[in-house]
C-alpha cells in the first residue's frame, strides 16, 4: 500500500512518508531520479525540453498510479538512492512550469511540482498522475520532437510505435474507476462496533516520590538505584493504557485489477471539541520500573538482570 503508513505513524508527514518510499523504492517506469534541478531560468529551448520531455515520458507510460521525477535524489543502488539536495538558486514554482508545459501542448496535462526540506536538504517533486492518454507537442521545442510519443522504458526513455499509442486509448476507456473498502477493527481484528467503552483513571495530584535506596547489589559490583519518578509515571501509564481504544483498519480492494500508490489518511475528531489524538501500537509506553542499575557497571554482568515492575500503585 502507497505512502507506507508505517512510516506515516512513525511521525512522518505524508510529503515526508512519500519521499521516503520513493528513495527506497528505485527508478523505474513511473519514477525518475534527478540529482540536480532542471536548467530553467534563463535557459535555453534545448536546456527546458529536458523536463518536458521527462514530463511528457511519464505522463504517457502506463502505470497504476502516480509517476514521480524527484530531484536531488541520486540512484545508490542496491542501497535507497542519496539525499543530494537541490540547489535554492533559480528557484521556480508550480505555476511557471504547468504555464510552460501546457503551452507546448493540445489539451492540459495534469501535473504539480512542489519543494520542501527533507533530510535537511531541498528536494523538487513533480507528481503526474494517472489520465487520459497521450500527451505530445505539435510543434518542435528543443529535444523534443513534433507530434512525437515519449514513454518510459525502465529508467529510459524511448518512443512509443503506433501500436502502443492505439492501446492507449484503449486501456484508458476500459478500465472502470478504482473501488475500495475501508473496514475499522479491534485489537482482536474484529469489526469495531459503533459503542466503545473505556475507563478514565484518576490520580491525586502531587504523588510522592519513590523512596530511594541507593545501594549495592549483593556479591556485585554494580550499583542500582530507585526510580524517584516511579509513582508518577505508573499513574500516567495506566490512565493513558485505560481510556486507549485499539483501533485497526483493513483496506480491500474491490477493482477488477490490482492497486498501488494507495494514500490513506487518518483524522481523528472530536464533535464536543475535545482532545483526540492518535497514537501508533509501538510507541504506546511501557510500565515504568521502579529500579535501574547504572548502564555502564550493568554491562560487567554475565547475566542479564531485570528489575521488577510488580506491585500495585500506591498514592499517598
Amino acid at each position: 500500500m502507497g505512502c507506507k503508513l508505517f512510516a506515516i505513524l512513525k511521525g512522518l508527514s505524508l510529503f515526508e512518508a512519500l519521499l521516503e518510499e520513493l528513495r527506497h523504492r528505485g527508478e523505474g517506469v513511473d519514477l525518475d531520479y534527478k540529482a540536480e534541478r532542471y536548467r530553467f531560468v534563463e535557459a535555453t529551448d534545448v536546456e527546458k525540453s529536458e523536463m518536458l520531455k521527462d514530463i511528457l515520458a511519464l505522463a504517457n507510460t502506463d502505470r497504476e498510479g502516480s509517476a514521480y521525477i524527484v530531484l536531488g535524489f541520486k540512484e545508490n543502488k542496491p542501497n535507497p538512492a542519496k539525499v543530494v539536495g537541490i540547489a535554492t538558486s533559480e528557484e521556480v514554482d508550480d505555476a511557471h512550469i504547468q504555464q510552460f508545459v501546457n503551452s507546448k501542448l493540445g489539451r492540459k496535462l495534469k501535473f504539480s511540482y512542489q519543494e520542501v526540506l527533507h533530510q535537511g536538504k531541498l528536494i523538487g517533486l513533480v507528481t503526474i498522475p494517472r489520465q487520459k492518454r497521450p500527451f505530445y507537442v505539435n510543434k518542435k521545442f528543443g529535444k523534443v520532437q513534433a507530434d512525437t510519443v515519449y514513454i518510459r522504458r525502465g529508467t529510459s526513455t524511448s518512443v512509443a510505435s503506433l501500436e502502443e499509442i492505439a492501446d492507449m486509448g484503449l486501456e484508458d476507456v476500459s478500465r472502470a474507476p478504482a473501488q475500495f473498502t475501508l473496514s475499522f477493527l479491534n485489537g482482536s481484528y474484529e469489526l469495531l462496533d459503533s459503542n466503545i467503552e473505556c475507563t478514565f483513571v484518576r490520580f491525586p495530584a502531587g504523588l510522592d516520590d519513590f523512596p530511594l535506596r541507593d545501594g549495592m547489589v549483593p556479591g556485585f559490583s554494580s550499583r542500582f538505584s530507585e526510580n524517584p519518578e516511579y509513582w508518577r509515571k505508573a499513574a500516567e501509564y495506566i490512565s493513558l493504557v485505560q481510556k486507549a481504544i485499539p483501533i485497526r483498519f483493513a483496506l480491500t480492494n474491490r477493482s477488477a485489477y490490482s492497486i498501488s500508490e494507495v494514500c490513506v489518511e487518518l483524522v481523528c475528531c472530536d464533535p464536543s471539541g475535545k482532545s483526540v489524538s492518535l497514537r501508533p501500537e509501538g510507541e504506546m509506553p511501557n510500565m515504568p520500573e521502579k529500579s535501574t542499575f547504572d548502564t555502564v557497571l550493568a554491562s560487567e554482568l554475565v547475566f542479564p538482570v531485570t528489575a521488577s515492575t510488580s506491585g500495585a500503585l500506591v498514592a499517598r
